[in-house]
C-alpha cells in the first residue's frame, strides 16, 4: 500500500433542534418554466430553462442513458420496425398499439430509450460490443413533439465517445444526422440536443456542485403519465424519510438511491385550501459527506413556482485524506451483496466498514494480496466508509450502498 495516512473525524448533531436552521426559497417559475439546481451546503447553483431540450445523453458511466424531456409534452413510441426498415417506416396504428415509452423516475441511468432490455449488453435503443467499445443502435422511434410535429428517430451508435443519431419526418423528408460529443460535456451528467432548433445544449452545472434539483417531470398516477412538480437528486446522493426527525433515527429508516425519494408527493391540492403539505422531514446524504434535514414549509404552485424549505446539518463527516485512490471499490455504489476491493496488500491488513456515526460495523483480514472480496449483505442503503489499515496506516474511502 502506498505511504499516505489518513485521518477520520466523525461529529454527529444527536438533534436536528440544536442544529442551526437556514431558510431556503427556489422559484421555478410560472408553469415551473425554469429547472433548478441546488446545493444543501451552498444553496443555489444554477437554473435553465425547462422546455428547450427534447434529449438527455448521459456522459458518464456504461449505461449509455437517453431520456426524453416528457414533461415537455414530448411523447415516444417505440416503432415495430428494424434499423433496416428506416425508409419503410410508417405511422399506422401508432396511437392504439404502439408501446408508449417513459423515463424511469428512479434512476438517471434508464430513460425512455433505454427499456426492453433482451440481453446483458442491450442498453434498450442499442447493443454494447465488449470489443470494441462501442453500442450499435438495433431500434426504431416516432416521437410526438411540443410543437404538434412528429418525427422518427434512430440511434446510430456510440463510439468514440460521440452519440450518432438520425432523425427525419416520418415519411422520410428532412432528414437531419446529428451528434453529442461527450468531450463537450466533461463533468457534467447529461448533455442535452433540441430536436426542434437542431442544436446541442449544455445546460447543467458541474456534476459535482449540486445535490438536488427542483423540476417538473412526468409521472406515473395510476396509470397514466400527468405532469408533477418535485424534486429529484443526483448520483451518489441518497435520502431517507422520517415522519419525526427527533425520535426516529434516519439510518433505521433506511436511506435510498432512487432519484426520486423526496419527489413529489409531500404535498397535495385541496380546493378550498390550496396547497397542502405533509409532516416529513428528509435526510439527504450530500456529496461533501453530510447529511442534512430538509423539511418543506410552503409551496405556491404553478402561479409562481416557489418552493420554500429549512435545512439544517443533521450529521457531520471532515475527513483530512491526502489520497482517495490508494485502492479502489467496484461495484461502488453496490447493488448487490458483494464488492471488490483491489490493491497492493499484505498479510497483516484489515478492512473496516464503518457508518457515518463512526460506528464500526464489519470487519475482516485479507487473504487475497491483490483483490479481496467483501460481503455487504446486512448493510442498508446509505454511505460508509471503508477502511484498510496497514502497517500502522490508514487508507479510506466512501462506500454508497444502493438499493
Amino acid at each position: 500500500m502506498k505511504n499516505i495516512y489518513h485521518t477520520i473525524a466523525l461529529g454527529l448533531f444527536a438533534s436536528s433542534a440544536a442544529a442551526q436552521i437556514t431558510e431556503g426559497t427556489v422559484t421555478t417559475g410560472p408553469g415551473y418554466e425554469s429547472q433548478v439546481w441546488y446545493s444543501m451546503e451552498n444553496g443555489e447553483i444554477h437554473s435553465a430553462p425547462l422546455n428547450n431540450w427534447d434529449l438527455a445523453f448521459e456522459i458518464s458511466g456504461f449505461t449509455a442513458s437517453i431520456r426524453v424531456n416528457a414533461q415537455k409534452g414530448v411523447t415516444v413510441y417505440q416503432a415495430p420496425f428494424s434499423v433496416s426498415q428506416w425508409n419503410e417506416l410508417d405511422t399506422a396504428g401508432m396511437s392504439t398499439t404502439w408501446d408508449k415509452l417513459y423515463n424511469d423516475n428512479s434512476r438517471w441511468s434508464r430513460g425512455a430509450f433505454n427499456l426492453y432490455p433482451t440481453s446483458e449488453f442491450d442498453l434498450g435503443w442499442g447493443v454494447y460490443n465488449p470489443i470494441t467499445h462501442a453500442v450499435t443502435g438495433d431500434s426504431l422511434y416516432v416521437m410526438a413533439l411540443a410543437n404538434g410535429s412528429f418525427i422518427k428517430l434512430r440511434f446510430d451508435a456510440l463510439a468514440g465517445g460521440i452519440y450518432n443519431f438520425t432523425y427525419a419526418n416520418p415519411d422520410g423528408t428532412n432528414e437531419i444526422s446529428a451528434q453529442v460529443d461527450k468531450d463537450d460535456y466533461t463533468g457534467k451528467n447529461f448533455g442535452y440536443y433540441s430536436l426542434e432548433t437542431g442544436e446541442a445544449l449544455d445546460r447543467e452545472p458541474f456534476a459535482n456542485s449540486w445535490d438536488i434539483t427542483f423540476l417538473k417531470y412526468s409521472a406515473d398516477l395510476g396509470g397514466t403519465a400527468y405532469p408533477v412538480s418535485g424534486v429529484f437528486h443526483n448520483y451518489d446522493v441518497s435520502v431517507a424519510e422520517v415522519s419525526n426527525i427527533e425520535s426516529t433515527d434516519p439510518w433505521e429508516a433506511g436511506f435510498s438511491a432512487h432519484i426520486n425519494s423526496i419527489g413529489y408527493d409531500w404535498k397535495t391540492f385541496d380546493f378550498e385550501e390550496g396547497w397542502l403539505l405533509d409532516d416529513r422531514n428528509f435526510c439527504v446524504q450530500a456529496l461533501n459527506g453530510n447529511i442534512y434535514q430538509l423539511v418543506f414549509t410552503n409551496f405556491e404552485g404553478s402561479s409562481t413556482g416557489v418552493y420554500e424549505f429549512g435545512t439544517s446539518l443533521f450529521s457531520a463527516l471532515s475527513t483530512s485524506q491526502t489520497d482517495l485512490n490508494s485502492f479502489s471499490l467496484f461495484p461502488n455504489p453496490a447493488h448487490g451483496e458483494e464488492i471488490t476491493i483491489n490493491g497492493k496488500f499484505t498479510p497483516d491488513d484489515r478492512i473496516e466498514i464503518f457508518n457515518l456515526n463512526g460506528s464500526l460495523i464489519k470487519e475482516q483480514r485479507v487473504q487475497n494480496l491483490n483483490a479481496v472480496r467483501l460481503t455487504t449483505s446486512g448493510l442498508e442503503t446509505g454511505t460508509y466508509l471503508v477502511r484498510i489499515v496497514s502497517q500502522n496506516q490508514v487508507f479510506t474511502q466512501k462506500l454508497t450502498i444502493s438499493q
